[in-house]
């Protein structure tokens, strides 16, 4: 199995999420007498579904490429792409593999901004690579695409529901 990536991404995404939290942290700290409870939990709120956007978005995504498959790990999902079902690696405005049914799944770890110089047709020639080595058996796993959410991603639900009672007039008018 090899792992490709934005060597930056992890590094960025974790200095981005280190700084963003002890901005925020200071700040909600700081102005904490005054604003009231509620408009500090949504403004917390907020800051930390930020963060894990961030994250989702800069330091997560990835392709791992396996003899039998690629597995693509994107902002808000992940796609095992089974080798016998792979057309194209299209490295034509940023990375996107495409599958014998036609449906194109989007490689966000790589894009075709200046800042990859050359990392995106790099990283598409290992991918090939290693799927020409590998042998694909008849009955392999069939290619699949799904959502990817963690526990982590579920305590953000409270964020849209506070966000409407706010709205609502509900959250925050009691003094």
């Amino acid at each position: 199995m090899v792992v490709l990536r934005r060597k930056s991404g992890p590094i960025i995404g974790i200095v981005a999420l280190v700084l963003g939290g002890s901005v925020s942290a200071w700040a909600l700290a700081a102005h904490a007498s005054r604003s009231p409870v509620p408009d500090r939990v949504t403004v917390a709120m907020l800051v930390l579904f930020g963060m894990r956007v961030g994250w989702r978005a800069v330091g997560r995504p990835r392709v791992e490429a396996h003899p039998e498959g690629l597995l693509v790990v994107g902002l808000m999902g992940r796609s095992w792409i089974s080798a016998r079902d792979l057309r194209l690696i299209s490295t034509e405005n940023g990375m996107t593999v495409l599958l014998t049914d036609g449906y194109e799944v989007p490689v966000f770890a790589f894009s075709a901004s200046m800042l990859d110089r050359g990392r995106t047709e790099r990283a598409a020639s290992q991918m090939r690579g290693v799927l020409r080595k590998g042998s694909v058996a008849r009955d392999s796993a069939p290619s699949t695409r799904s959502p990817d959410f963690t526990w982590f991603d579920l305590a953000f639900v409270p964020l849209p529901v506070l966000m409407l009672l706010s709205a609502a007039g509900v959250w925050g008018t009691w003094s």
